[in-house]
């Protein structure tokens, strides 16, 4: 058996270890497959491909503060003021009352999309979530309802769940 001639191999500069004939197309560093990122003008090593996220999703600590005081504050404020629209809405329908809540959930989306600077991501998703759960607590303490009173209630809790739906939905990246 003849032996492999090692004098001409090629290791990649992040793995050492690891032989390869791969190189990147802009710099010509060798790479291996594990660090290859393929672009459109060829593959690349990540210091070269320079991969970036989306600034549509990328957040700052300051925007997630900023988002999660608007929705908890509007959550708070829209809670109470449902507490005295939903008994009218009880008394036209079950169904209404569900469509309030969704709307409820898309106006709190829409706040915590706004106050994020347009920002779409999943931290975001959580603080709209957690913000129409607030809602749902303000109104139920509101009416003074305890937690077995308003947990039987199942188009309410029913119309909770939409309401966290459509307030995701407005903050999914």
């Amino acid at each position: 058996m003849a032996e492999r001639d090692n004098a001409h191999a090629t290791y990649c500069i992040r793995h050492p270890h690891v032989e390869t004939n791969l190189g990147c197309s802009r710099c010509g560093d060798p790479i291996c497959p594990q660090c290859l990122i393929q672009t459109p003008v060829g593959a690349r090593c990540p210091s070269c491909a320079n991969v970036q996220r989306s600034p549509l999703v990328t957040t700052s600590g300051s925007e997630i503060t900023k988002a999660a005081l608007a929705g908890i504050g509007s959550g708070l404020a829209l809670g109470i003021v449902s507490a005295f629209v939903l008994p009218i809405l009880g008394s036209l329908g079950l169904f209404i009352v569900i469509i309030a809540f969704g709307g409820l959930g898309y106006v709190i989306g829409g706040i915590v999309h706004r106050a994020s600077g347009y920002k779409r991501n999943t931290q975001l998703q959580v603080v709209a979530a957690v913000s129409v759960i607030v809602a749902f607590v303000a109104m139920s303490v509101t009416l003074g309802l305890g937690a077995g009173g308003i947990f039987r209630v199942g188009p309410v809790l029913l119309g909770v769940a939409v309401g966290v739906y459509f307030a995701i939905q407005r903050v999914k990246g």
